[in-house]
């Protein structure tokens, strides 16, 4: 019952059985509490009991309804809402009918986004940059490109470089003088951007960042001028705000040091008034644009411990549990990437995260009950549906084939969406594990247990969680390196063998078909290489090589061998039509395949579990021509029921006096 909406209801039915007539302040009470639990249908009884009782909608019961329906598909709802204001004589803030027009973007309703553009005309109606960002968003959603031009012409100066982004995305390239003409008209102004953010409030400063954030977009934003802004009203920023901006501003790719430290000094002095999950939010800015400060890390684990010791499980909603829980392995992740995880904080973590996970299962369901899928066992290297490679009493490891998604909550159902016919991971586990004896396997807040995901083409390994207390314990292990996920791949070209290690950030968006990029303002990614063999196949140069991921982003090894000119072989997203071709003449699909996992039990043991390759990639293997006997030895390894063996076991080849592998005998 988050933000207790069903209580306030409840209460809302029981004052009109008494026949008690509901004031406005009453009303945006219950109003608030659904808004808060995302509960936008339930504020239109609360609407029509207004109505009936002859109430005018205020100011503020429009404004939470408005932000209550953001999230739905009833973007009209949110136009009569707002038509009410002008009327009211009330004033809208900038941030309400920011609501809106973000609403009317995302569901690409340019006509009635510049038609809320227009009403910001009237008086006591205010626009600002991100209203104008996301008006101009829905017309390049909908290519009206001429409209984006009129919002330009119609619009406050001020604004005309956001408008200008827009043209430039939604024209076609016969109209691109329409942009030109944009930025002659900005030129011959003495509009800075500066100019906009610095009156600016701290709140105005972290809403734009954190909206421009959300959107993966700087559009009509200098983000010089942005950080520029925020580093100077830093010490103003209050802990909500300041967790807020650092967060946009790192997934923005942004790494000023000077600002990053300012704000570690802030964030220290006020570490007191931080939530929980706004001291996540700030490690998780530090740790990903690696801005180490030691002082702020530690306070930020003592701070947290602290909570801990006072958190009582029995006190919270199921939601608070988890986002407490997330909060903490968050925190953990971030700490060990910035090198300073102290012990006595992971200990005391890890018994924290393992008495949310058994909260959090005893609200679930039924309790869990011992399962057999060892039958799944026999076989599984010439099946085309996943199997069990491991199974233990809180945790089992699936072998994924090629062409099955391993589907989480950040993308649900993608195989409909697509329209791509393919296995659903979570469907299997659901057919295995019944999720009224497994709930987690269910539970798309915890992803239906699995700790990683495997690109659809590839196969492999992966490891499930049975309960939440197992999940919790298994995303400790990730977030500290103990879980670890070996790779075989065969990549284009003779790779050097000096070549042991690429650690180049990445960067993509959560679109179903988005490519992961190398780029500065990525994300930090770090993969171990051992190149192992030189082999040819029709004249093409080939290089197997043994992966260890240090860090599990999208594409990661894809996209970083493809980086250093090798890519993978027979990869159509990120290999030339002509080469994937050529490829697909000779090897069936994309040869990345998780071999290896290694983690501990339930009672602290080491697991470890191999898997070789499957079929289809062995024959593949087969025909390919080694470049010298130490190749030719290690790729009929791979090819065999041997696999590829321990990381540690496996060895680069050795160089020649010129960095080249050495030719053997």
């Amino acid at each position: 019952d988050r933000g207790g909406w069903r209580s306030s209801l409840r209460a809302l039915d029981g004052v009109r059985g008494r026949g008690i007539k509901l004031d406005t302040f009453s009303s945006s009470l219950v109003m608030s509490a659904c808004e808060s639990g995302h509960q936008w249908r339930q504020t239109l009884p609360v609407l029509a009991s207004l109505r009936r009782s002859g109430l005018e909608l205020g100011v503020v019961t429009r404004t939470i309804a408005i932000s209550a329906w953001e999230a739905s598909e009833r973007w009209e709802g949110t136009l009569v809402l707002l038509a009410g204001f002008p009327d009211s004589g009330a004033s809208l803030s900038p941030s309400t009918s920011t609501v809106v027009a973000r609403t009317l973007a995302r569901h690409g309703q340019w006509k009635q986004a510049l038609g809320l553009l227009g009403q910001l005309q009237w008086p006591g109606l205010q626009m600002n940059v991100i209203t104008v960002n996301a008006v101009g968003r829905a017309c390049e959603m909908g290519r009206a490109w001429e409209q984006a031009g009129a919002l330009l012409r119609g619009s406050i100066q001020k604004y005309a470089a956001t408008a200008q982004q827009h043209i430039q995305k939604s024209a076609p390239p016969a109209q691109q003088r329409s942009a030109a003409d944009v930025d002659d008209r900005c030129d011959a102004s003495d509009f800075r951007p500066e100019d906009a953010l610095t009156p600016m409030s701290p709140q105005d400063l972290s809403n734009l960042a954190w909206t421009l954030a959300k959107a993966r977009r700087t559009s009509g934003v200098s983000m010089q001028s942005l950080v520029a802004a925020v580093r100077l009203k830093i010490q103003e920023f209050g802990p909500r705000d300041l967790a807020s901006v650092m967060w946009a501003l790192a997934t923005l790719g942004q790494d000023d040091p000077v600002l990053f430290h300012a704000a570690a000094v802030q964030a220290v002095r006020k570490l007191h008034g931080f939530e929980p999950h706004e001291l996540a939010n700030v490690a998780w800015s530090y740790g990903t644009r690696n801005r180490g400060d030691p002082d702020l890390f530690q306070a930020i684990q003592v701070a947290l411990a602290a909570r801990m010791n006072h958190f009582d499980v029995e006190s919270f909603s199921r939601m608070q549990l988890t986002d407490f829980a997330r909060a903490i392995s968050s925190v953990v992740w971030a700490c060990c990437i910035a090198g300073v995880l102290q012990r006595d904080f992971v200990s005391k973590a890890r018994a924290k995260l393992a008495q949310l996970g058994r909260a959090l299962g005893r609200r679930s369901g039924a309790p869990p009950v011992a399962t057999s899928l060892a039958p799944r066992l026999e076989g599984w290297r010439t099946m085309d549906e996943p199997v069990v490679a491991l199974h233990l009493g809180d945790r089992l490891v699936l072998h994924k084939p090629s062409g099955w998604e391993v589907d989480d909550e950040r993308n649900p159902a993608a195989a409909a969406a697509s329209g791509q016919e393919r296995g659903l991971m979570s469907s299997y586990l659901q057919a295995a594990l019944p999720p009224r004896r497994w709930p987690i396997a269910a539970d798309v807040a915890h992803s239906y247990g699995f700790l990683h995901r495997l690109d659809i083409p590839s196969s492999g390994l992966i490891l499930v969680a049975k309960t939440h207390d197992a999940y919790y314990d298994l995303q400790v292990q990730l977030s500290t390196g103990e879980l670890v996920r070996d790779y075989a791949v065969l990549c284009h070209g003779w790779a050097p063998p000096r070549r042991t290690e690429v650690s180049a950030p990445v960067q993509w968006d959560e679109a179903p078909n988005s490519l992961t990029r190398v780029r500065p303002e990525g994300r930090p990614a770090r993969s171990d290489l051992k190149v192992v063999a030189h082999a040819s196949v029709r004249s093409a140069s080939l290089s197997l090589v043994a992966v260890r991921i240090a860090t599990g982003r999208k594409h990661q090894i894809r996209a970083q061998t493809g980086h250093i000119g090798h890519p993978t072989v027979c990869d159509g997203r990120y290999t030339a039509l002509p080469t994937f071709r050529d490829d697909s003449a000779w090897c069936p699909r994309n040869l990345l395949h998780r071999c290896r996992l290694a983690f501990r039990d339930g009672g602290g043991a080491v697991r470890d579990v191999e898997a070789p390759l499957p079929k289809s990639l062995w024959q593949a293997l087969q025909g390919a021509t080694a470049r010298d006997a130490t190749s030719g030895c290690v790729i009929r390894m791979w090819a065999s029921s041997e696999g590829v063996g321990n990381w540690h076991t496996c060895s680069s080849l050795p160089w020649g006096p010129h960095g080249r592998a050495g030719l053997g005998v």
